[in-house]
């Protein structure tokens, strides 16, 4: 159920999914959004720019209004529920008191996948790979600051770590736990038929005819798409030994006993990695 307007007559959002960029939030959310389409019978055609208007972000003031709570399309019907996406920092009086979904992802793939998004989508960033990934505002300086920032909030009752490589070794179960984590009914019909629709091939093909909105790119680039490859273990195409060595020294040096634990505990600590 929503949770209502708050004092300012602003919709109150149910619940949270967040994560650190290009963790996999994108194919969830396009999941999603298609199990609350069916479930609450909204008849959305849902794609990369109108899922905005059922599941909106909330990343701070120089977000998109097109994507933006502004953008929400259900605060009159209180039984569908409003789910926030944030890639913002942990703060208390953002996140408190509400169910939060985090989505984590192996660091190393996580870094190449954010290259291309800067290098090839959005273009707010020029340069090589292996300069991205020791870049202290964009590289794996950034994603450890962030990392350290979530890590103790991640232990809470109310929030619910899931691995994109977890979800991909058994996308039914883990969308189940997630949607009930968030307060959604959904049974083994509803999220095969939820996923089916948020396959790679029907999302790049959502991609390929609307693009992304608010990003003005080349579709025919497969290294420019926000639905680009989806790997597990991609990274060993891009990054040399030196690189991993990088990454994962960092994160060995650099992450908080939390952070690492966390890692550590879904199997994606990167200086268990090999190139």
């Amino acid at each position: 159920m929503s949770a209502g307007p708050d004092s300012d007559g602003a919709p109150v959002a149910n619940g949270f999914l967040c994560s650190y960029p290009k963790s996999g939030r994108t194919w969830i959310r396009f999941a999603m959004a298609h199990l609350l389409n069916s479930i609450h019978d909204l008849r959305l055609d849902v794609d990369l720019g109108s899922l905005f208007k059922l599941l909106p972000n909330m990343d701070g003031p120089e977000a998109d209004p097109g994507k933006d709570v502004s953008a929400y399309a259900y605060a009159e019907q209180l039984d569908v529920p409003l789910l926030l996406s944030s890639h913002l920092p942990f703060e208390e009086r953002l996140f408190s008191r509400r169910p939060i979904v985090f989505l984590l992802r192996s660091p190393l793939d996580v870094l190449v996948s954010n290259y291309f998004q800067k290098t090839r989508q959005d273009r707010s960033w020029d340069g090589e790979l292996r300069a991205f990934v020791r870049d202290p505002g964009v590289g794996t300086p950034d994603l450890v600051r962030y990392l350290n920032r979530w890590a103790d909030a991640l232990t809470q009752p109310d929030v619910m770590v899931l691995s994109y490589e977890g979800l991909r070794a058994d996308p039914e179960h883990g969308f189940i736990r997630l949607t009930a984590h968030l307060g959604v009914s959904c049974g083994p019909a509803e999220a095969r038929a939820a996923l089916a629709q948020a396959s790679f091939p029907n999302m790049l093909a959502s991609e390929l005819r609307t693009g992304v909105r608010g990003y003005d790119y080349d579709r025919r680039d497969p290294e420019a798409r926000r639905v680009r490859r989806g790997r597990i273990g991609g990274y060993r195409d891009y990054l040399d030994a030196d690189d991993v060595r990088y990454v994962a020294d960092v994160c060995a040096e650099q992450l908080s006993p939390a952070a690492r634990a966390v890692l550590q505990r879904h199997g994606l600590a990167p200086w268990h990695h090999g190139a």
